[in-house]
């Protein structure tokens, strides 16, 4: 084996791939992971020898220890030594997984005394000893916890205390160290991170489990001390109080402990039912204790302490405002709370208002008033005393107290005089151009959004103007504030166009400016949706500014190349003024028809990100188009791939097709009928039933637009239809709609649908109707069947009514044996 492993680290290739072969036939023998091991262990042996042996035991380990015997397995009596040769091996680089892979297969059965065998090594062993020892035990704790049998899962929980003992005697140890970065502290820091995430998680996945272990109350209590006690602004340990934060959180939030939750728990991933007498009793005991628990005060001592010391700005935060505003403003606006220290205590202070509304109400307005009164509007600048990042910490603890308001606007809806407020203090906030009120400013911008509902009328016009004015400053942060709210106001629904129509183009105006200097995409997908919710809102209004909009929207088209999301909103600002302009949007034919020539071409890189966007856009323009467009329409072979490709864009693409058609008339239809055609046959059969439904409208158009030509030009679609409603495989709606087809048909042109019949009832050999004197009366009856059959499924009045007079002109036709249906088909006329 020796020998064999140094020939396979030999240079010459077929030296080395006979070792190879040789190595591998000796895998499924006995012994040979303990010949490996003896080589591992062997210390004058070639060094690059024993490394390949490591990776051959690790790799034959894996394979060959669960099997048995007769299978390729190993001996039990060779496991016996193996796991007894591991012990001398624990120096050895690499042994941890090994010793992980035996102990998740043979503990406790076979291997009971690994963790004595370990322990005992770590005693008398060495300083690298007992750092392989720590690390041989990570990887088997690691594997042991994994194991998802009841079985197993006892047998870690067996383990679990004395380790967990050893844990508890190592954390003290976090107070005495002297250093603030010693290695022990850092990973006392990480075990207790760890053990906060576990408390989390098993509140979230089964939280009946802390009631059943009384650990409910005393884990809460620590976690809101810890709160309650953390500094201020805390810079160490955010991790962990956030996890503190999520804890509450989840406390105050869990369906469970509310008495909502399913009568269904999932435990160990078996479904346990539970009665519901008893899932309520379990429910009011978790309710009484979180309410002697919040009892004395603890609530509002809790509210004070997230509001004053983990929303107040610190000075990192002000730094990096000032290194880069725009980042600093969209990491604050993540959706990604949990992250967050900063959002988790947003969520958190919301749950708690939600909790007791009446209780932290006040607390609320008192913290207000107390920092408005410690830092008048427009006083910043003037403030005395401490300040963090040159910032006075009377305003930031002010701006801490706004940001509150704003998180609990809904539940203090009762409670403030917003418009008050606004008149006296906001826009006096707003209005402070100094640099010490500039997180003032930012606040009282992001309060009018927050607070959209609470401002009147004529209060509307004030704060476009702030925010207009906000919006003009040369700090991005400020700027997209002001964005935020001014889109909070449009969206709102007491929004109004006459009052907002002086603003309109500096609005404009400075949107443009914003996308044009911003390089962030964050930036500009946000600035883009306000630009887009203005010409959607002022719909007519946004003509005048038409000319403007159109000149600035292809020099970003073209910046944004690569860049397909602010691609996609360029396409929705075109498709918003297309409809706004209506048959005055030829003006916007020099950029549109270019651009989607872009979205709609296969060969384009962005074509599938772009292809949804510019289809949409591409219908509302022939929508709008007051005459018919020659290159509009010459796109059309763009879409025929498009659908041969694939049906998911197949709603949009019929509505194309019924555009152009009635757009383009005879001069589209005599170059694109074909295409159109084929595109029918291949979708007719091969779609679901929505499909389907959206299909047989495109060909009853085309009946009605051209009666003269599209029967013969359609004939091989019209087969293919008939062929479905005639094999009664596809579902009755479909088979309603095929048959307003063929009535179509047969009032356009009775000879037409005659010959269509006898053309194809060579293909219909399967039915069983009796053969007839005259072509295509088989293929009539079969038709007529299934058509008194699914006149009921007809349950659109003007389709009931087609087929009615379809079938008044069928009883003109000469077949004697359509006399035999003249009853149902006299009831079918008179149902309508």
């Amino acid at each position: 084996v020796y020998e064999g492993l140094k020939r396979a680290l030999s240079p010459d290739v077929n030296l080395q791939k006979a070792a190879e072969t040789a190595l591998k036939s000796f895998e499924a023998r006995q012994g040979f992971c303990s010949c490996l091991a003896e080589i591992i262990g062997s210390r004058n042996l070639d060094h690059s020898a024993r490394w390949l042996a490591t990776i051959y035991f690790k790799n034959s380990i894996n394979r060959h220890w669960r099997l048995r015997p007769g299978q390729g397995g190993i001996t039990d009596q060779e496991k016996t030594h193996l796991r007894t040769k591991l012990l001398s091996l624990l120096d050895q680089e690499d042994m941890a997984l090994v010793f992980a892979k035996v102990a998740r297969n043979d503990y406790p059965r076979q291997w009971h005394s690994v963790f004595a065998d370990l322990i005992a090594l770590m005693q008398n062993g060495s300083t690298m000893t007992v750092r392989r020892v720590y690390l041989v035990l990570h990887h088997i704790l690691k594997e042991l916890s994994s194991k998802r049998l009841a079985s197993d899962q006892k047998n870690f929980a067996d383990v679990a205390p004395a380790f967990l003992k050893c844990l508890q005697e190592l954390l003290p140890l976090r107070h005495g160290s002297t250093s603030r970065r010693s290695q022990l502290h850092a990973m006392l820091d990480r075990a207790i991170l760890k053990l906060t995430k576990i408390f989390t998680n098993v509140l979230e996945t089964h939280p009946w489990s802390l009631l059943h272990c009384d650990v409910f109350s005393p884990l809460l209590d620590f976690m809101c001390s810890q709160i309650v006690g953390a500094p201020a602004a805390p810079l160490q340990n955010e991790g962990f109080y956030t996890q503190c934060m999520l804890f509450v959180h989840g406390v105050l939030k869990s369906p469970a402990y509310g008495g909502s939750i399913s009568t269904y728990v999932e435990v160990n991933s078996v479904s346990i039912f539970l009665q519901a007498a008893t899932l309520k009793q379990m429910s009011a005991e978790a309710k009484a204790r979180l309410k002697a628990f919040w009892a004395g005060g603890r609530l509002q001592l809790l509210c004070i302490a997230v509001v004053e010391k983990f929303l107040p700005l610190n000075a990192k935060e002000l730094q990096e405002w000032a290194e880069s505003p725009a980042a600093f403003h969209h990491e604050a606006d993540m959706g990604s709370w949990q992250d967050h220290l900063r959002g988790c205590a947003e969520v958190l202070l919301a749950s708690l208002l939600e909790a007791d509304r009446e209780t932290l109400a006040p607390v609320m307005m008192e913290l207000l008033t107390s920092t408005s009164e410690a830092c008048p509007a427009g006083s910043a600048s003037m403030q005395q005393g401490q300040r963090i990042g040159g910032v006075p910490a009377a305003g930031l603890a002010k701006e801490a107290a706004y940001n509150a308001v704003g998180v609990g606007a809904y539940e203090l809806h009762d409670y403030i005089d917003f418009m008050s407020w606004f008149n006296t203090a906001l826009l006096q906030e707003l209005a402070d151009t100094s640099p010490e009120a500039k997180p003032l400013r930012r606040r009282a911008a992001l309060l009018l959004g927050q607070w959209v509902v609470k401002l009147s009328a004529e209060g509307r016009p004030a704060a476009y103007r702030a925010l207009l004015s906000l919006m003009a400053d040369h700090d991005t942060a400020l700027q997209l504030a002001a964005v935020s709210s001014l889109r909070a106001l449009i969206e709102d629904w007491e929004f109004q166009e006459a009052p907002f129509l002086e603003y309109v183009a500096p609005a404009l105006q400075l949107l443009a400016g914003l996308l044009q200097d911003s390089n962030e995409l964050d930036t500009q997908l946000q600035v883009f949706h306000v630009f887009n919710m203005i010409i959607e809102r002022l719909a007519d209004g946004i003509r005048p500014y038409a000319d403007g909009i159109m000149q600035l929207l292809p020099s970003i088209w073209q910046e944004a190349e690569g860049q397909s999301l602010l691609r996609i909103q360029v396409l929705m600002s075109v498709q918003r003024l297309v409809n706004a302009l209506g048959t005055d949007c030829p003006s916007c034919y020099p950029f549109l028809i270019p651009v989607l020539r872009i979205c709609t071409d296969s060969n384009q890189p962005d074509e599938l990100n772009l292809l949804e966007d510019g289809l949409q856009l591409w219908l509302i323009t022939l929508r709008n188009a007051p005459a018919p467009q020659p290159e509009l329409l010459d796109l059309f072979p763009n879409l025929a791939i498009v659908m041969e490709r694939s049906t998911e864009h197949i709603q949009t693409a019929t509505k194309i097709i019924t555009s152009c058609v009635l757009l383009g008339g005879p001069d589209f239809m005599s170059r694109h009928a074909a295409t159109i055609v084929g595109i029918l046959c291949i979708l007719l059969g091969n779609v679901k039933e929505r499909g389907m439904l959206l299909l047989l409208p495109v060909m009853g158009l085309l009946l009605c637009s051209y009666p003269e030509h599209m029967p013969g030009f359609m004939e091989p679609a019209l087969q293919r239809l008939l062929h479905l409603l005639l094999s009664d495989q596809e579902p009755s709606q479909v088979i309603a709609g095929g048959l307003g087809v063929f009535a179509r048909l047969l009032l356009q042109s009775s000879p037409a649908f005659l010959q269509l019949l006898a053309r194809a009832e060579p293909g219909l050999a399967q039915l069983s109707a009796p053969a007839r004197d005259q072509p295509g009366e088989r293929a009539l009856l079969a038709l007529v069947d299934v058509w008194l059959d699914k006149f009921d499924n007809i349950g659109v009045p003007h389709a009931r009514k087609l087929s009615a007079l379809a079938m008044c002109v069928l009883l003109t036709v000469p077949v004697p044996a359509l006399l035999d249906r003249l009853e149902p088909i006299a009831g079918c006329i008179t149902s309508v």
